[in-house]
Order: C-alpha cells, then sequence, then structure tokens
C-alpha cells in the first residue's frame, strides 16, 4: 500500500481533495481494505458533524499592503469564513461513496448471508489449476457472492477479478473486484437470471474494463 495515498483518507473524508489527487486515491482505494476500513470509520465522524452542523469560525482580519501604500495607511481586508456548507457536501459525498461501496461487495456480509440462504441458491464450483473456489448465486436476490472462499495471496497491485458470461459468444461483463485472499466473504447485486459462466482472472489494480488472459478459475451454470 502507498503510503502518500493513505495519508489522504483524512482529507478524502472532508472533502479537501479534489481533481487528480482524488481520481488518485479512489483507484487506491477499490483494492485496499485497509482504507476502506479507515474511510468507514472517518465517514461516521463527518456526517455526525454534517448532521449536527457546523459553526462557523470566527472572521480574521489581515492587512493587506501595497508596495506603494504607507503601512499607515494599509488597508484592512476581512478574510472569508470557512462555511459549514464545504462539510455538508464532504458529508454528502462520503455517504453516496460508500452507498456505491456497500453495493459493489465492499461491505456486505450480511448481503452474503442473504444470498447464500436463498430459497434458490445455487453453488458454481470455479476450477483451476490451484484448486476450486464456490460461488454462490440467486435470482429471487439478484445477487452474486463468495462465502468464505480462500485465494492464493498476490502481490501489490495484482487482485483477483469476478466476471460473468451471460451467452456464449458474449464478452466478459465485470462483477468486482477480489482483494482478500482467505475467507473472503464478498457479495456484489447483480440480475444473474441469464448467467452462463463465472470466472476469476488476476489483473493489475485499478478496475479492468476486460479480463486478460490470466484467467484462474472458470465454472459453467448447469441448466436443469
Amino acid at each position: 500500500m502507498s503510503d502518500e495515498l493513505h495519508e489522504l483518507v483524512g482529507a478524502y473524508a472532508l472533502g479537501a481533495i479534489d481533481g487528480p489527487e482524488a481520481e488518485a486515491f479512489e483507484a487506491h482505494l477499490e483494492t485496499c481494505a485497509e482504507c476502506q476500513e479507515e474511510l468507514f470509520g472517518l465517514s461516521e465522524v463527518v456526517l455526525e458533524l454534517a448532521d449536527e452542523g457546523i459553526p462557523e469560525a470566527p472572521a480574521r482580519t489581515e492587512a493587506a499592503v501595497s508596495p506603494t501604500t504607507p503601512v499607515g495607511d494599509a488597508t484592512v481586508h476581512e478574510l472569508p469564513r470557512r462555511s459549514a456548507s464545504r462539510w455538508l457536501a464532504a458529508a454528502a459525498a462520503v455517504a453516496g461513496l460508500f452507498f456505491g461501496l456497500w453495493a459493489s461487495g465492499v461491505f456486505s456480509e450480511d448481503r452474503v448471508e442473504t444470498i447464500a440462504s436463498a430459497a434458490d441458491v445455487e453453488t458454481i464450483t470455479l476450477e483451476g489449476e490451484s484448486g476450486t473456489v464456490d460461488v454462490v448465486l440467486s435470482n429471487t436476490e439478484a445477487g452474486v457472492a463468495l462465502d468464505n472462499a480462500n485465494l492464493a495471496a498476490l502481490e501489490e497491485p495484482e487482485l483477483y477479478v469476478l466476471w460473468v458470461i451471460r451467452h456464449d459468444g458474449d464478452a466478459p461483463e465485470f462483477v468486482g473486484n477480489i482483494t482478500e485472499w482467505s475467507d473472503v466473504d464478498k457479495a456484489w447485486d447483480l440480475s444473474v437470471n441469464n448467467v452462463e459462466i463465472l470466472a476469476i482472472s488476476i489483473e493489475q489494480a485499478p478496475s479492468p474494463t476486460a479480463p486478460s488472459d490470466e484467467i484462474v478459475f472458470v465454472g459453467e451454470r448447469r441448466r436443469s
């Protein structure tokens, strides 16, 4: 994990960074469980502050002296006060971010249990040279999950990525990143009605748009 990017967690939670710096941190966040956990904790503080309202700081003054103006005649300008609106905007952004992380499987242990216990749950065994990985899916819950899966550890910036193919000949569809290696509990919302093949590949972070040739697990959904 990049120490420089990790140090941006607090600033990001407060909405104090934007542009390329924020984009770089968000790409890092997708693959860093430690930053995800820390940001989740900080978001609760930001949201609480926004809910209570942030009092504006007292106005400060500063002398602005022109090179041609005598010091005794210096004009005093009032500096703008920091508004609570920035905190509110940051809180809204954090709330939106964590809704997206939950939906994409980052914070979804309860969702895994819901899918795994659904009446129509199906277990698809993905096979690879290093063993097998079981993926559970449910039509009624419209979701797919890894339930206590175990994967070989990877070196950064590598990560596992789950894909589905809906029909023979279709391009693989990105489902989500897998950044833990043992006892993985992770779920994604996904319409699985016409999914036919599931696969896991090893990719370079951040999230790819198409799988590489390094497919390490693959399995076919059996239709009755």
